[in-house]
């Protein structure tokens, strides 16, 4: 026995005043579970981790609060992961709930289809943003470029204006 059982059977005289005292502390513990459970289960958030691992966490918070008595209803389960969701995934959340029912397995497989589906499209943009600042910086090293060439001749128009001035100055 753990000393916490100890401390909550002293003093019980018989098998029924024990077997009620270890009940209600269970029940204690049990609620203090389920009360905790229920608080990650509502702040869990995908963020940054993969598709798969949010899931899987949400389920396993869902399974364990199963065990400690408290079912969650599957509409709520979906809404939660839902709600969990970045605005990224806006236009899946919106499919989903117009939809009367899902189930965790087509939850799970559209939801993940979706991060794949922005992993790519995020990789692409990537790829296209490494070639075009690859072509501004090439262009910017073309000594041919238009814009350097009216820059310099803007350069050396004040600087022959300056000079110009100072040998009217010099002059009067």
């Amino acid at each position: 026995m753990t000393s916490e059982i100890v401390m909550c059977v002293i003093g019980c005289n018989s098998s029924s005043e024990l077997w009620k005292a270890i009940n209600e502390n269970y029940e204690i513990l049990n609620r203090s579970r389920v009360t905790f459970l229920t608080s990650e289960l509502q702040r869990i958030r995908k963020g940054s981790m993969p598709m798969d691992q949010s899931l899987s966490a949400v389920k396993q918070l869902a399974d364990n609060l199963e065990i400690a008595g408290k079912k969650i209803d599957h509409v709520d389960l979906v809404t939660q992961v839902l709600a969990g969701l970045d605005e990224e995934y806006i236009p899946i959340v919106v499919q989903i709930n117009s939809r009367d029912q899902v189930s965790w397995h087509e939850l799970s497989y559209t939801l993940m289809t979706f991060e794949s589906r922005l992993e790519y499209l995020n990789q692409v943009r990537s790829n296209f943003g490494s070639i075009n600042l690859l072509q501004v910086n090439t262009q910017n090293l073309n000594p041919y470029n238009g814009r350097e060439v009216e820059v310099e001749e803007a350069q050396t128009s004040e600087e022959e204006q300056e000079v110009e001035a100072d040998l009217e100055g010099q002059m009067k």
